[in-house]
């Protein structure tokens, strides 16, 4: 049932919000022409319904196809290295987090942290790390370089060797990843980068 309500829901709230007036689904739809493109955002384990019934649902609600412009999958987001779990409370609270982090921070570290083709794994200390040393470079106070045992490193470093599988083949991020764990010294950050250049240790 809730494979089914959620293109339903999604078809009429943002329709009420275009137009609050919208009840019936040829309102709805009317609404939906507004819309330029919407592009579903979910994980590896929900987009079936999201690329088969919500197209069918929309279609048959007679919303052009062009305004369902499709869906990103994102892989699992981890939490001190396992899946996160509202039942067992291995959870992030966002309206506790929030009260007390900067969103603006919190946006940018997700945007850097995000598991676009492959798993990454939220951890506070990442987070802080990455606070500080994002906030230095806002204020002017830091020169971009990552302090010796940052667990950013780390992360940088496992980013940019997962940007070298077949898979998830992303050259840039691979080099950008190098280049942001290099000057730390790390023997993972230097032999990634070995592996860009094609040079030996």
């Amino acid at each position: 049932a809730a494979c089914a309500e959620m293109p339903l829901a999604c078809l009429y709230t943002v329709a009420r919000h275009l137009e609050s007036s919208s009840a019936t689904i040829a309102e709805c739809a009317a609404a939906w022409e507004r819309v330029g493109e919407c592009c579903y955002f979910t994980g590896v384990d929900n987009p079936i319904y999201l690329m088969t019934l919500m197209p069918a649902i929309f279609a048959a609600a007679g919303v052009s196809p062009e305004r369902y412009a499709g869906v990103v999958v994102n892989e699992f987001y981890l939490l001190d290295g396992q899946k996160f779990s509202t039942s067992r409370d291995h959870a992030i609270w966002g309206d506790e987090f929030l009260a007390e982090e900067d969103p603006g921070v919190v946006r940018a570290y997700l945007a850097w942290d995000a598991p676009n083709n492959s798993e990454t794994d939220f951890t506070l200390a990442g987070f802080q790390a990455f606070k500080e040393r994002f906030t230095a470079l806002l204020d002017g106070a830091g020169d971009g370089a990552l302090p010796a045992g940052s667990p950013l490193i780390a992360a940088e470093a496992s980013r940019g060797r997962r940007a070298l599988r077949p898979a998830t083949f992303d050259p840039a991020l691979a080099v950008r990843c190098a280049m942001a764990a290099y000057p730390s010294g790390d023997e993972a950050a230097k032999r990634l980068l070995a592996c860009i250049t094609g040079d030996s240790l």
